[in-house]
């Protein structure tokens, strides 16, 4: 489950380093926060919170945290992580269905290393969703993994993704996707979202447009 959350970079057995894990996602946690222009009265959402590490150190600077992820696993360890908040809720969702957050009731959303393992028909269904939660004005933040990237270097991570597909094709969490900065950014707008920021066409933060 760790090395699925976690990638390569806390060794074989990530989940005996816990601490630095924690450490490392409270930076990433500091990074979107400072993207998504919120306050102490906001409610925003996590989707696809794993292990709740990102949401923890969040949850101090706005009034609620919605966590919401597909997996019944990541949602009881992340219960666990943020047991001592009081302001953070979980929801354990099907593919695309945001059904159980009001209409326009988020003032931003955030999804790390999630958008990474969805295709472009996946990512269609989860903007689209995303746009009637989202209240006009509020931002979202999330990272891809650039498939423009493979036209100067097929890198040994690739590799390592392509044969891990190749051993167990139906293991979404252990695949990851190389997209298109443009088509996802189409997407996006299509969905009703403006870019206001991309960073190394992998890191985008946008808008919910008038």
């Amino acid at each position: 489950m760790f090395k699925h959350l976690v990638g390569f970079d806390f060794g074989s057995n990530p989940e005996l380093q816990l601490n630095e894990i924690r450490a490392h996602k409270a930076g990433i946690a500091q990074m979107i926060l400072s993207k998504l222009a919120v306050s102490k009265e906001d409610t925003i959402l996590d989707l696809g919170s794993g292990c709740g590490f990102i949401a923890n150190p969040i949850s101090q600077s706005v009034e609620n945290v919605i966590c919401c992820d597909i997996s019944i696993s990541f949602i009881e360890f992340a219960k666990k992580e943020c047991s001592h908040k009081n302001n953070i809720t979980f929801q354990l969702i099907k593919d695309f269905d945001l059904g159980g957050i009001l209409d326009s009731s988020l003032a931003a959303a955030y999804s790390y290393n999630v958008f990474i393992h969805l295709n472009l028909f996946q990512m269609y269904w989860y903007l689209q969703a995303l746009a009637k939660k989202i209240r006009l004005g509020g931002r979202l933040v999330f990272d891809i993994t650039n498939a423009n990237n493979l036209e100067k270097n097929v890198s040994d991570f690739f590799i390592t993704f392509a044969e891990n597909f190749k051993k167990n094709p139906e293991d979404r969490d252990a695949c990851v996707c190389w997209n298109s900065p443009q088509a996802v950014i189409g997407l996006a707008k299509d969905a009703g979202f403006n870019l206001i920021e991309n960073i190394e066409d992998s890191f985008f933060v946008f808008e919910r447009k008038n």
